[in-house]
């Protein structure tokens, strides 16, 4: 039986929507997503499979492919006296907003009405916020849709709107209308075929510093997952000692990362020209600590850049304990040593060539969290701080640096 048949069979006695309702659906929000399938599932499949998956042909079964045009006609326009008796936001030009934020797809919902009726629109819920503006400023609810979609809308309600922020992932009207919408000469619905086409736009469109999307991403990666998830979610997991993509292996992925910005933040702070880089201390076995070791060396270039020195777990947990000695010798408080708190920064010397070379160890859990980008910009700006202010000392017995 022929692949159209099929379809055609389903159509009739399954009520699926018809064959070319499927392949090529018309509906604003059916289409993207038909899109993002092709895209995403197909390009993938062709290129694990190039023999078998010729011809190959993937879109997505939605219950209104149509979008706004196969929505039931209503026939009841009576409201309660309380409601608004003006309909004019339900007017087309027509966006639709999902009032919730959606777990599957970490974001916000926001779709553009279709209608090939003037004066066909969607009345909806509400669970939704519909929004009309007149046809000169199309453009406006265009960039609004896609700030909406993006990141930026995900972190800047995280961040302003109690309700998102607490216990319900629900926001309010009043919250939508602070999120920031880019000029729209800077943005253009073009080439836009997915969640990541949307985001580069909104990052183009702000002209986002590396430093500023980095917080918004690790926001979205990391810190919503582990607010609204629980034992699984990204940022709880275990830092990777190594992975590897389609071309090599990668090691230490994450604290690599997490060295190379924390060193970005040093220099700009102190000068390109200043020497420094990092060590990042890995178990030579599977006999994994849970906890990390990472050695900052500031004014001489030990090595090049980041580098991963495998050491046996006990000479590393030997290395801690000394580490633990310097911190409750250099910390006033009666916090404990780096063993009764998550994270602990020691400031110590290391002999290297018969000099001594400032060194900052930092030591926290092995968990995703702590060793992300955005982690880094914060910690590199408290060593910074503690340098400039002077609250640093170098130990009295400097360690020595194998050459």
């Amino acid at each position: 039986m022929s692949k159209s048949r099929m379809l055609e069979l389903a159509h009739e006695r399954l009520y699926w929507p018809e064959p070319d309702q499927i392949w090529k659906p018309i509906g604003s929000g059916p289409k993207v997503y038909a899109q993002l399938a092709s895209k995403k599932i197909g390009e993938k499949i062709k290129r694990e499979f190039p023999e078998d998956a010729r011809g190959l042909e993937v879109s997505v079964l939605a219950a209104n492919p149509k979008g706004a045009d196969d929505l039931p006609i209503n026939h009841d326009d009576e409201v309660h006296w309380k409601d608004s008796t003006d309909f004019s936001a339900f007017k087309s030009p027509q966006m639709i907003i999902k009032m919730s934020w959606q777990s599957k797809r970490k974001r916000f919902l926001a779709l553009l009405v279709q209608s090939n009726e003037v004066n066909e629109v969607i009345i909806c819920s509400g669970s939704y916020v519909s929004v009309h503006l007149n046809h000169e400023n199309y453009s406006i609810m265009e960039a609004a849709c896609l700030s909406y979609n993006s990141k930026l809308a995900v972190y800047y309600l995280l961040l302003s709107s109690h309700r998102f922020a607490s216990y319900r992932p629900e926001i309010k009207a009043s919250d939508l209308l602070r999120v920031p919408v880019p000029d729209t000469e800077s943005i253009s619905l073009q080439n836009i075929q997915s969640l990541e086409d949307i985001d580069e736009a909104i990052r183009k469109a702000f002209s986002f510093k590396d430093s500023e999307w980095v917080l918004i991403n690790d926001l979205f990666d990391y810190t919503l997952p582990d607010f609204k998830g629980n034992n699984s979610s990204p940022g709880r997991q275990k830092t990777h000692r190594s992975t590897r993509n389609l071309y090599e292996k990668i090691q230490e992925p994450h604290l690599t990362k997490y060295c190379e910005y924390f060193l970005r933040v040093i220099k700009a702070g102190f000068g390109q020209d200043k020497e420094v880089c990092a060590t990042i201390f890995q178990e030579s076995t599977d006999d994994y600590l849970p906890v990390r070791l990472v050695a900052i060396y500031l004014n001489k270039l030990i090595h090049q850049g980041i580098k991963v020195e495998a050491i046996r777990s006990q000479a590393l947990l030997d290395r801690l304990n000394l580490l633990n000695d310097l911190f409750i010798e250099q910390d006033d408080s009666d916090a404990g040593g780096i063993f009764y708190q998550r994270v602990a920064r020691v400031y110590d010397s290391t002999e290297w060539q018969g000099e001594q070379v400032p060194t900052v160890y930092l030591i926290k859990p092995d968990k995703i969290r702590y060793w992300t980008r955005s982690m880094a910009l914060r910690d590199a700006d408290d060593v910074a701080a503690d340098i400039m202010l002077g609250r640093t000392e170098l130990d009295i017995e400097p360690e020595v640096v194998p050459q």
